[in-house]
């Protein structure tokens, strides 16, 4: 398994997402979603006495997708950080972690004067 994009795969490998994986998550999830928030804009906006051209409420759409994608990302690499952070508190690594994790706590000790598999 190369990659899962941060979720947890049965056997209880952990694997850590990419910030290159992050971003093509979240541009994917959002650039889904870009076409139906266009034509909710478009259908919706008249319901509350907003009267929009489609090429309006294409650049609505745009900009709110431009929020939507910052957020997510970041939230992404936050969670991601939270999950590093949570599994260099563990005192001993599970069967089956990911190689890259084990390393990486390996390198984390080292730095600070400890022995990973005391």
């Amino acid at each position: 398994m190369s990659s899962c994009f941060g979720k947890q795969p049965i056997d209880g490998t952990q694997f850590v997402q990419s910030k290159r994986k992050s971003l093509l998550e979240a541009v994917t999830n959002v650039a889904c979603g870009i076409f139906v928030a266009w034509a909710m804009t478009y259908l919706v906006f008249p319901w509350f006495g907003f009267n929009v051209t489609l090429s309006t409420s294409l650049w609505i759409s745009l900009i709110f997708t431009a929020v939507s994608l910052a957020r997510s990302y970041i939230l992404r690499r936050l969670f991601n950080r939270w999950d590093l952070r949570l599994e260099k508190q563990s005192t001993q690594p599970s069967i089956g972690v990911h190689p890259d994790i084990l390393a990486r706590k390996k390198l984390l000790d080292e730095r600070a004067g400890k022995n990973s598999f005391d």
